[in-house]
């Protein structure tokens, strides 16, 4: 670049003399800052690579339905366990994965400024990309943004598989790792050691392996704290910049949010206004408001029990089933069945494990089912009852195991964005939510769990922007698709309700639509009756083909109706038998006492075996005896004679059958 600058300058200008050696400093000043930027510039060189992170997935062969070969129940602990994992993330379900031929996908690792607002900070962040390739003659580009925080993108490959087929390989789909994630760059605590198999949690982080993690962090916090959403928003544009590079004219950029991820793409939103003619939104995390109106981890637990109380009130109260069981009034039943525990002390040692299992289990539209028996068992709690809760006690025991997992999610970034955007200051006292908590029928205790983090160990949080914090986009050429089940429990609709009208105004376009009985990602978890593609799903591929037209929204006609009997093998997997509110649980271990029983029948069917033998040998013997006896009789006449006979026979058939020993085998 040097010469070439040095050279194209002297002979164009005809430089003499000293005249020459400005020309050439010049040239060699223009060729250092381009040789500069050319350096400083993010390359993109993509690799061949599989769709699916995890090998097994891309052996399954169904759509987006469940695969009735999994209805053991396996999939089951799964799912909750990533549901448990990530409150603010979609939890992987194996049985999403279309039934097409799984489609050419292309990766790459790209460095991106870790601070990207301060040109004099040189180091650098490596952000993982993955995208499905459309067909040479696609136009358009979609982007899909996990949330958690601190989900890895490998939750989003069945939706970007599902993505493809629908849209006719019409689009690129696209995914990343949240910086600070998975293989980009993921947090951890390598010197504590807390996330090994063998440390007190085994790959979760517990409470008293925290103290050490933070005080790691806390030894390198200037480099956690530029792992922000604003950050991970200038990665995206920085990315969406690059790639439109690689085709002409660029292609046109959509962005889906879910869950956390809706506050990843609201802040891209209000930082890019103009990168992204459409963005959709799905359980929405509301960005501005006062305490209440704006999702924080403290509010977790109310918000789930007001979900619980409409799951009964406006879903039991239509269902014949449900209402034959708790009544014309559930919500009133559930309230006096625990007040039966702080009075007469009813149940009780299922009690407090209830309160869990009904927000947990409220999370899962397959197990939600459950919610309903578990309260009619509750109230009448008799030996059968309490057989079901042992049994659903011990599914839940192998579904707390430490699990093996490929360490792409990140419980570090979780805390680095939780406690730093979706915690409120001054924040509650960890008994202000424990008393709390008691009033709630429906609960994970989320609340209590990440208060000691925030309020007693001192996670450091970093600097909230006062530009783009609590702040609501302003995108005027864009258009917004809200999407939201108002049966979410992890993000209420209250939120997507008040994020909606915020956006009043501000946008090009904006609507939310609810869709009922649907719980949090809608897109993947809003079964029809006559396709098997979920309504959400459905909305979003037609509002993706024609962002500028409202989305065809017909779905909403043929929801599959909330159901409160379940699937058979889930509930038998759950409770023991099929029959959720009346049955009574098999147990297929031997109870106390059986193994006894099994061993005397051992003991006897041995002890006859041996004496039929026994008896047949003797009889073998006395015939051998006898015959050489009257041999021995006819030769001599003797009794001796016979009784040296008998021992010969005897010790000729030991030394023909006893066995060899080592150096006599040889």
């Amino acid at each position: 670049c040097v010469c070439v600058c040095v050279c194209v300058c002297a002979q164009a200008m005809r430089c003499m003399g000293h005249k020459r050696i400005v020309c050439s400093l010049v040239g060699i000043v223009v060729a250092l800052l381009m040789a500069r930027g050319t350096a400083d510039d993010p390359t993109l060189e993509w690799v061949d690579c599989p769709l699916y992170t995890d090998a097994h997935l891309s052996t399954q062969t169904s759509r987006r339905g469940p695969l009735p070969s999994q209805h053991n129940g396996d999939d089951v602990l799964d799912v909750l366990r990533d549901a448990v994992r990530n409150p603010l993330g979609i939890p992987f379900d194996p049985r999403a994965i279309p039934r097409t031929s799984t489609p050419r996908a292309m990766c790459a690792f790209v460095d991106l400024p870790l601070y990207p607002t301060n040109p004099d900070d040189t180091r650098t962040v490596t952000v993982f990309v993955k995208k499905i390739p459309g067909k040479e003659t696609a136009t358009k580009q979609v982007w899909l943004l996990q949330g958690g925080p601190g989900g890895s993108s490998s939750s989003l490959e069945p939706t970007m598989h599902s993505l493809y087929d629908l849209l006719e390989e019409n689009f690129d789909i696209l995914t990343l790792d949240h910086r600070g994630v998975g293989r980009s760059r993921r947090l951890s605590c390598k010197h504590s050691q807390a996330e090994t198999a063998g440390s007190a949690g085994g790959v979760v982080i517990v409470n008293e392996e925290w103290p050490a993690c933070i005080e790691e962090v806390g030894e390198t916090l200037d480099f956690h704290h530029a792992f922000t959403s604003d950050n991970a928003a200038r990665d995206m544009a920085k990315l969406v910049e690059l790639i439109s590079q690689e085709s002409n004219p660029p292609k046109t950029n959509y962005v889906y949010g879910i869950s956390y991820g809706t506050m990843w793409a609201q802040r891209y939103l209000a930082l890019f206004p103009d990168q992204s003619p459409a963005v959709i939104l799905d359980g929405i995390v509301s960005q501005e408001g006062a305490p209440g109106l704006r999702l924080a981890f403290d509010l977790w637990d109310r918000g789930m029990n007001e979900v619980g109380f409409a799951f009964l009130n406006e879903y039991c109260t239509k269902s014949d089933v449900c209402t034959k069981h708790l009544g014309d009034n559930p919500a009133q039943f559930v309230q006096d069945v625990f007040n039966k525990h702080v009075t007469q002390g009813h149940c009780a040692e299922f009690q407090d494990d209830l309160r869990t299992d009904l927000g947990l289990f409220l999370m899962i539209p397959d197990i939600r089912t459950l919610i309903a028996a578990l309260i009619y068992r509750l109230n009448r709690c008799n030996d059968d009852d309490k057989a079901a809760f042992k049994h659903l006690l011990a599914v839940k025991q192998e579904m707390m195991k430490p699990a093996v997992w490929h360490g792409l999610d990140s419980d570090i970034l979780q805390k680095n964005v939780g406690s730093s955007e979706l915690w409120e200051y001054p924040g509650p006292s960890l008994d202000e939510l424990k008393e709390e908590l008691e009033t709630y029928y429906f609960a994970t205790g989320l609340s209590v769990q990440f208060c000691p983090i925030v309020e007693e160990f001192k996670y450091p949080q970093y600097p909230r922007d006062p530009d783009t914090f609590n702040q609501t986009a302003d995108a005027p050429n864009t258009r917004v698709l809200l999407l939201n089940g108002d049966l979410d429990p992890q993000t209420p609709i209250k939120y997507a309700r008040h994020t909606n009208a915020a956006l009043e105004g501000r946008t090009a376009w904006h609507r939310l639509v609810e869709i009922p009985g649907s719980v949090h990602f809608t897109v993947g978890r809003s079964p029809t009756k006559s396709s098997d593609v979920p309504c959400g799903m459905q909305i979003l591929v037609s509002f993706l083909k024609n962002p500028n037209a409202e989305p065809d929204t017909s779905c909403l006609n043929d929801l599959e109706e909330v159901d409160f009997v379940g699937d058979p093998a889930r509930m038998k997997q759950l409770l023991g038998t099929d029959d959720i509110y009346d049955g009574v649980p098999e147990d297929e271990s031997p109870q106390d006492g059986d193994d006894d029983d099994i061993s005397k029948d051992v003991f006897a069917a041995v002890v006859s075996v041996l004496g039929v033998l026994a008896i047949v040998l003797l009889v073998g013997l006395f015939f051998v005896l006898w015959k050489h006896r009257k041999n021995a009789r006819s030769e001599s006449g003797n009794f001796t004679a016979m009784v040296d006979t008998a021992q010969s026979v005897c010790l000729s058939y030991y030394n023909r059958h006893r066995p060899l020993l080592p150096h006599q085998k040889k």
